[in-house]
Formats: C-alpha cells, sequence, structure tokens
C-alpha cells in the first residue's frame, strides 16, 4: 500500500492544498502496519516557502514507522501551480535524504526510491522497465501494452463516488 504522507508538518500540508493532516496520515500508516501489508510512504521535498529542516523531520517521522519503501520527490510546481515562483531545487537536500535513508537501512534503488532490502517496489520497477502495471481505486493509473512500443495510459478519476459507481470506467 502507498500513502501520500507528503509531509508531517500540518503548514506544509496545507500550503500543498492537501486535505488530510499529519496525524491522520500517521494512522493510516499505522493501520497499515497493523494489518500485516506491506507500506510506502511517499513525501516531498525542496518545498516552496518552506525550511527544508520540515522535509528531514519528515523523513526522520517516517523512519521512525519503518515502512518497508519510501519514496522521497523533489517538489514539482505542475501539482501546485500557485507556488512556481517559489521553486528552488536544492541537490544537497537529496544528499541528505540519501544518506539519513542509507543510515537507517534503507538502500537507494532508482532516482527517488528507498527500500528496506528485497522489499523494492514492484510498481516502481514495472514502471520504469515500461511493464504493464494496473491501477485500482479513484485517482490511480494503470498502463497496459497494445503492441510492440505502444502503450496506453489511463487513469480513474479523483472523485471516490464516481469511481463506486463505475470502477471500470
Amino acid at each position: 500500500v502507498s500513502l501520500g504522507v507528503q509531509s508531517f508538518d500540518n503548514d506544509v500540508l496545507k500550503l500543498l492544498g492537501r486535505l488530510h493532516n499529519a496525524e491522520k496520515a500517521e494512522q493510516a500508516a499505522e493501520n497499515i502496519l497493523a494489518a500485516g501489508k506491506q507500506l510506502n510512504m511517499d513525501m516531498i521535498y525542496d518545498i516552496p516557502y518552506t525550511d527544508n529542516k520540515k522535509s528531514i523531520s519528515t523523513l526522520n517521522k517516517i523512519i521512525s514507522i519503518h515502512p518497508h519503501h519510501i519514496s522521497a520527490y523533489s517538489y514539482d510546481c505542475a501539482d501546485t501551480l500557485y507556488l512556481k515562483e517559489g521553486v528552488q531545487e536544492d541537490e544537497t537536500l537529496f544528499e541528505e535524504v540519501e544518506s539519513i535513508c542509507f543510515e537507517n537501512g534503507y538502500y537507494k534503488y532508482e532516482t527517488s526510491n528507498f527500500s528496506l532490502p528485497d522489499m523494492h517496489s514492484r510498481h516502481n520497477c514495472l514502471y520504469w522497465q515500461g511493464e504493464e502495471y494496473t491501477g485500482i481505486g479513484a485517482a490511480a493509473h494503470s498502463m497496459v501494452l497494445l503492441e510492440e512500443n505502444k502503450r496506453k495510459r489511463y487513469n480513474h478519476g479523483a472523485s471516490i463516488e464516481e469511481y463506486i459507481k463505475n470502477p471500470y470506467n
């Protein structure tokens, strides 16, 4: 299960336009682990108008929960256009993210993904290798191979209500 935490700072979550709060994200992670499921937690760093210490704090909180996998993504201004002017990519921050993950037993196996040994994301590997993958749920993305060198990507709408009414759309 992949959980888009993004940040454990409620002010940052508001800035990003996220609907959840830090407490709900932590509870969801704990519930997933208690159910015996493998857990990936996503975080965003390089967030405009925020102190990088907040990103490192989020990473440390994620590590304290002990998910199987961590995805650390640099902020993409396409997600929230109103933050576009504050974007500043910081390679040293990603190096710090890498170092903290490594020190805590997570190895980097692709651009922005870290996992405990033998816990890499099969989905991410399929994605980067151009293989098929299926997304289930509202706003989930999928990709199918049609014929040699041709692929079709599609996604479900973001509305949970619409997905429940027609999960095959």
